[in-house]
């Protein structure tokens, strides 16, 4: 089985004073969180959707479903519990899927709206080449270690690329790996966890429309591109 783990239980802190999570927020009136969901829905791409939600938005996410999503939809999609963070989210959907060693989890992020199936295709596809792939693309700007507001080295940065989600992998690796990674809390995704463990997880390149709207500005830049199609 191929399982989505979608994480949508943030608070939109960075965002600022907006009234609602990130991924409630309307453009062109409808919730950014439908955007991502319309993609991962797609027949053909994940068995099931389990959405990690904190309890106190439950009911907004009921009424966004009952909205824009029609019943024989809603037949692959779970409401689980969120955490504090979005690896307590994410382990609170394992523990609802309770997957076998032979599935594939992945774990993506509500508020990237315009990942195309295209990306989850490949990325599904490279995670059962290879136990675990996320897609990643190289750093523009120059990039530079700072300590007490001085910079002590500059990296070389052509092998230096910034990844995101979706992160794919195969559950029986992951679960391998999980067990064997000390400080395990540290870690804020799953292909940290691969590494630190010693396996080497792939990339996909990525696009410019896997970008997560986390500010004000990006919300700008998320309406112009929906404006372009």
């Amino acid at each position: 089985m191929d399982y989505c783990a979608l994480l949508a239980s943030g608070r939109g802190i960075r965002m600022g004073k907006i009234g609602v999570p990130k991924q409630f927020l309307r453009i062109k009136n409808v919730p950014l969180i439908v955007y991502t969901m319309k993609t991962i829905l797609k027949e053909g791409i994940f068995s099931e959707i389990y959405i990690g939600i904190l309890e106190e938005h439950k009911t907004l996410m009921n009424e966004i479903l009952d909205v824009f999503f029609d019943t024989s939809e809603l037949s692959r999609v779970r409401i689980v519990n969120g955490g504090e963070t979005r690896m307590e989210t994410f382990f609170n959907i394992l523990k609802t899927i309770e997957p076998s060693y032979a599935d594939y989890i992945c774990m993506t992020d509500a508020n990237r709206p315009l990942i195309s199936s295209e990306i989850y295709e490949r990325c599904m596809d490279c995670a059962k080449k290879f136990g675990m792939c996320c897609p990643a693309h190289p750093v523009v700007d120059g990039v530079c270690c700072v300590k007490d507001g001085v910079i002590y080295d500059i990296p070389d940065k052509s092998n230096l690329y910034a990844f995101q989600t979706p992160e794919c992998f195969n559950y029986g690796e992951f679960e391998e790996i999980y067990s064997a990674v000390k400080n395990r809390e540290k870690y804020l995704g799953i292909a940290e966890l691969f590494l630190a463990a010693g396996k080497k997880p792939h990339i996909i390149l990525s696009d410019d429309r896997c970008f997560k709207v986390t500010t004000p500005i990006d919300l700008d830049v998320l309406n112009v591109m929906l404006q372009k199609g």
